[in-house]
């Protein structure tokens, strides 16, 4: 086992290639811990958010990941659709949660500017169903946020 100090370079670079690598819980929950710092692994948490999720065990590590994502802030920008995509997961009540929380704390005007019927994320949990809120076509997976550069 290798010891290093949270300010170690090599870290964050370890920390990344094990999110990439089957079993990455423990290093997505570690990337959590970091904040902000865990910045450049964004793209990483991102991969684990985008993919299905097809167990509980993969609900928690998103849920981690999302919590990562949430320390981050705004440079996590990137992950909002996988994260949308993640409020859809019915058979996963915190990952839902968690994922909202997450899109409120990268981005407080998401909502607002994206659905129609709702001010935050995590309002839109009260809608009675995530799917019959209208997301607007220039916030669609595919395309740039208007508040991204």
């Amino acid at each position: 086992m290798r010891a290093w100090g949270c300010n170690s370079p090599g870290l964050l670079d370890y920390l990344r290639d094990k999110a990439r690598s089957f079993g990455s819980g423990p290093a997505v929950r570690s990337l959590a811990l970091l904040g902000d710092a865990a910045a450049p692994a964004v793209g990483e948490l991102t991969t684990v958010i985008d993919r299905p999720t097809g167990d509980a065990i993969d609900a928690e590590i998103q849920t981690n990941a999302a919590n990562a994502l949430a320390a981050i802030g705004s440079d996590a920008r990137g992950a909002i659709n996988a994260l949308v995509d993640r409020m859809r997961e019915l058979d996963h009540p915190e990952l839902r949660s968690v994922a909202a929380q997450a899109i409120d704390r990268i981005d407080p005007d998401y909502a607002k500017r994206c659905f129609n019927g709702a001010t935050t994320m995590t309002g839109a949990l009260a809608i009675e169903h995530v799917y019959s809120l209208t997301i607007r076509p220039e916030c669609q997976r595919g395309t740039v946020s208007p508040s991204e550069p």
